[in-house]
């Protein structure tokens, strides 16, 4: 690759770019100022270090002040093999007459994908826009939607109204990812708003699921959804380190993968 940029001439494409778009990917960017990725994350650290934006795996963003969840946009663009893996993987745990809750996570979207595809006899809960769009008119699922405030960063309602919605029902199982999760502090998110949603599906819920990729754990976000002790099982994409095992064993939380092909 030709490298001809200079480095402030170039970072400051990266910004213009991100104030128009709000978030990007280091492979398109790469590719648009024609260097390497590895240069790119060296530029966007440096952005990171001067507040501007926030590097994520695979990209940037630009976080609102209040909240400071990954744009769906860039979450949609990671661990597609990964997500359906887990997804896969749910299955086994979801029969048919089972009321379920689904966050509006990009994972959860695409265990809704999952499940119309093999049309289970089943009622969701969900307060996703894409969840809410990928059902099917003739599709054997009953849907629920909870209203409240559209979040147009998340793609879904949220707010008072929302949390209203979620204490009138109970659920059989509810399914949610979050951005962060570890020992000390638990399920952590970078919403406020999100995390009281995720928080409220478990608590109306008799089984909880954590589902969530490898990058997810021992990483820290600011808001707590619940403590670790609350899901009854993890799902994730590949072995978890020993000092996980070692506390789901103790606490008796069941973990379940989907190894690669």
């Amino acid at each position: 690759m030709g490298n001809t940029l200079l480095k402030i001439d170039r970072q400051e494409l990266i910004k213009q770019i991100l104030k128009k778009d709000g978030s990007i990917l280091i492979s398109d960017i790469s590719q648009q100022l024609d260097c390497s990725s590895e240069t790119i994350r060296r530029d966007l650290l440096e952005l990171e270090k001067q507040g501007f934006a926030k590097k994520i795996y695979g990209g940037a963003y630009i976080p609102n002040e209040y909240d400071k969840s990954v744009p769906v946009s860039l979450r949609n663009t990671f661990f597609n093999e990964e997500k359906t893996r887990m997804a896969h993987c749910v299955l086994d745990f979801i029969k048919d007459g089972d009321t379920i809750f689904l966050d509006a996570s990009s994972t959860c979207r695409r265990i809704a994908e999952v499940l119309i595809q093999v049309r289970r006899h089943i009622t969701i809960i969900t307060n996703s826009i894409d969840i809410i769009n990928s059902y099917h008119m003739d599709a054997d699922e009953h849907l629920i939607c909870l209203g409240g405030f559209w979040n147009a960063n998340n793609r879904a309602f949220q707010g008072i109204q929302t949390l209203s919605d979620v204490s009138n029902y109970t659920a059989n199982k509810a399914f949610i990812s979050c951005p962060s999760v570890e020992l000390e502090f638990g399920l952590t998110d970078n919403s406020q708003e999100a995390a009281a949603i995720r928080r409220s599906m478990l608590e109306h819920s008799r089984e909880n699921f954590l589902v969530v990729d490898h990058t997810k754990f021992n990483s820290h976000s600011d808001f707590v959804i619940s403590d670790v002790s609350k899901i009854d099982t993890i799902v994730t994409d590949c072995k978890i380190s020993d000092e996980w095992d070692i506390f789901c064993k103790n606490n008796e939380i069941n973990v379940c993968y989907e190894p690669r092909n």
